[in-house]
């Protein structure tokens, strides 16, 4: 598997119907994830770059994801990057 097959587990995660009790947010991150594994294990990427690459696909994919408080609304790259980076949870 190479950066094709990275991005082929990205694309398979992201268009997979999101579970019950997990947000839009939750299953792009977790497509985030496997893109990351895939690229560390394979070394497809060097690290500098896949932390560029992972760090823009968070701020992209979490920011055009519903708000849960609001799901009218959408995040934010400020407010996306500020729960990605903080671990924390968007109050409810």
């Amino acid at each position: 598997m190479d950066q094709l097959g990275s991005v082929d587990i990205f694309s398979a995660v992201i268009w997979l119907p999101t579970p019950e009790g997990l947000s839009l947010a939750g299953q792009r991150m977790l497509a985030v994830l496997a893109f990351a594994v895939i690229v560390w294990m394979t070394e497809a990427l060097d690290y500098a770059v896949s932390a560029i690459v992972i760090a823009g696909l968070m701020a992209f994919l979490l920011g055009f994801s519903p708000n849960p408080a609001n799901p009218k609304v959408l995040l934010g790259t400020s407010a996306g990057l500020g729960l990605a980076f903080s671990a924390s949870q968007i109050q409810h």
